[in-house]
This record gives C-alpha cells, sequence and structure tokens, in this order.
C-alpha cells in the first residue's frame, strides 16, 4: 500500500480522494485545459493530471517541489517532481528507495507525460524556439565502476544499452536531426534512436564530446574512485587556463566549445533536434544558455558554479530551451 502524506490543498490545486486501494484526484474549479493520465498497476489506479496556463505547468499535486538528489522523498514527492519536470525526471539510482510496483508506476506515468503532455507544453507554447533535446549516454562501464583506458572508447555496460532502447520511447516528437558526440557510449546510445526515427538525418559532432580535463594516458587502467584525488585537485586550483597534458582541454577552450555549439545549434536550418552527449557537456549547455548567473560570471566563477552544478543521470533527457528559430 502507498501512504500518502497529508498536505493541504493549494488554491485551487486538486486534493485526494482515497477509496480502498484506489487514488483519485478531484479537479478543483478553474481555467486552463486539463489533461488526465491514468496509469494502472495491479490493485492500484493511479489518475494523475497537469493544465496548461501561459505556457507553464500546473501539477494536480500540491506542496513544495523538492529537489531529487538532495532530499529523502515519499512516494508522492516523487510523482510530484515528476509532474514538474516530466524530461528531467529519472530514477537510476534510487530504485532501493521504491517498490518495484512504484517504479513501474513512476516509468509509465514518465512515459505518458513526455508523449502527451510534454508534446504540448513543450512544443505547442514554444512555437518561436527550436525544439532540442539533450540527452545523456546510457550507464557505461567507467560509471560502473570499472577501469577504463581511453575515454573516447568506453563502452556502454548491459544496463546502458537497455537504457539506450528506454530512450527512444521518450522522444516527445519525430527528430529532423539526430546528433551524437563521436565517444563510444553517446554513438551506442544514439543508435536505437537512429534506427527508429530512419527518415531523421544523423550527424556526429566532435563538439559535442565530453569534457576530458585529466591527461587520457594519465588514467590508462583506472577507475571513477581511483581518479577522486586527481579531480578534487583539479577543480580546487580553479584554473580556467591550465591543461593537464596531451588530450586535456582547459577550462576556458571547454565552454568556448560550448558557446560554439549554442551558436551552431541556433543557425542550423532545421527544427526538432535530438543531441547525445555528456553530463559535463549538457550541465555546461545548460547553465551558458539558461542560467544568468553563469552567463554573467568570470572564467574562475564559472568554474566554481559548474563544480556545484546539477548532477545529470545516465539517459536523463533535458530541453535546451530558448534558442530562436
Amino acid at each position: 500500500m502507498i501512504k500518502k502524506k497529508n498536505r493541504k490543498p493549494v488554491g485551487t490545486i486538486p486534493h485526494y480522494v482515497k477509496h480502498k486501494d484506489v487514488w483519485r484526484i478531484r479537479l478543483s474549479e478553474r481555467k486552463g485545459n486539463p489533461l488526465f493520465f491514468s496509469v494502472e498497476e495491479g490493485p492500484l489506479l493511479y489518475v494523475v493530471g497537469e493544465y496548461i496556463k501561459d505556457g507553464l505547468f500546473y501539477p494536480f499535486w500540491s506542496g513544495q517541489s523538492r529537489d531529487w538528489h538532495e532530499h529523502a522523498h515519499t512516494f508522492e514527492d516523487v510523482v510530484e517532481w515528476l509532474l514538474r519536470n516530466p524530461f528531467m525526471f529519472s530514477i537510476n539510482g534510487f530504485e532501493e528507495y521504491y517498490s518495484n510496483q512504484e517504479q513501474r508506476i513512476l516509468q509509465k506515468l514518465q512515459e505518458k507525460l513526455v508523449a502527451d503532455l510534454g508534446h504540448k507544453a513543450n512544443i505547442e507554447t514554444e512555437k518561436n524556439s527550436k525544439n532540442i533535446i539533450l540527452i545523456r549516454h546510457g550507464e557505461s562501464s567507467a560509471n560502473a565502476g570499472l577501469p577504463t583506458s581511453d575515454p573516447e572508447d568506453i563502452p556502454l555496460t548491459e544496463k546502458g544499452k537497455e537504457q539506450a532502447e528506454g530512450v527512444v520511447k521518450k522522444i516527445p516528437f519525430y527528430p529532423k536531426m539526430i546528433i551524437a558526440s563521436p565517444f563510444v557510449r553517446a554513438c551506442h546510445t544514439a543508435e536505437p534512436t537512429v534506427q527508429r526515427f530512419t527518415d531523421s538525418k544523423f550527424e556526429v559532432w566532435p563538439e559535442v564530446r565530453e569534457f576530458t580535463y585529466l591527461a587520457p594516458v594519465t588514467c590508462i587502467g583506472t577507475t571513477t574512485e581511483e581518479r577522486k584525488a586527481r579531480v578534487a585537485a583539479y577543480w580546487d586550483a580553479a584554473d580556467p587556463d591550465y591543461v593537464d597534458g596531451e588530450g586535456a582541454e582547459s577550462f576556458r577552450q571547454f565552454m568556448e566549445r560550448v558557446r560554439v555549439t549554442l551558436q551552431k545549434l541556433k543557425e542550423f536550418p532545421c527544427n526538432n533536434i535530438v543531441v547525445f552527449s555528456h553530463e559535463q557537456f549538457i550541465r555546461a549547455l545548460l547553465m551558458e544558455q539558461g542560467d544568468s548567473a553563469f552567463q554573467n560570471a568570470d572564467m574562475i566563477e564559472k568554474m566554481r558554479l559548474f563544480r556545484c552544478g546539477r548532477r545529470i543521470a545516465n539517459a536523463e533527457i533535458n530541453w535546451l530551451k530558448g534558442l530562436k528559430k
């Protein structure tokens, strides 16, 4: 049985109605177009919804949105967060906190939101902007804690391959262009999407590769855990012009690559673009495009802000908003 935390209705936000193993949400009178989704899992029926006003999401769950990565969550908290951020949601790494049944409910609900609600809210209400989604590669052997030799050739794990297959179901439009980093893990994550959307053009862009700030030759045969001390030392030094060696780049060079990519995407002649890339590169794109504090900071401050930026899970989808057609 999923336990519900008592919450007070906020304004016209609907309240809960519980009857045996059936959960329902009753919609109060208000303006806007209500959208309902039902998810059945065993004896449970979850009925959730959202309405759109002025291009913004208004979830049927009341209460404040919580940060997924830093706080403990009830199941209701997670559904609330999912409703607010359907394209940023990921259950990866948090499976231990929720039952298999709850995980299936979340996955089914996310698929519905991304396919239907996400399409209406993020595409139809932003007709003057390009539709660009950024997808991090699936779990790699490095993510799984295994030793690696070359950052460009790190393969996906079996779990990563499954995540790549799952990504296809979550893409909310028919892409005209699919772009991938040249790194193996990004290309392999893109493969199922390329195979599904056969009419889409596919290109590999070196610009969207991951940020490599430790010289690859010095990391051969090491794990993420073994590199932690060097990683911390790099960020603690906060030197945007430091280059660790052959095959590495400075933070300043990395950010220039990010700006070049943003301009290239802005000038690209087509809409509906999917980009398969990496955690640090996606984070930098999002911050450089949508974070005013980051945009206005000097390079040393950018390093500090970037280091504290939001983590992005494997196979997570993010919208790159604000690039005009």
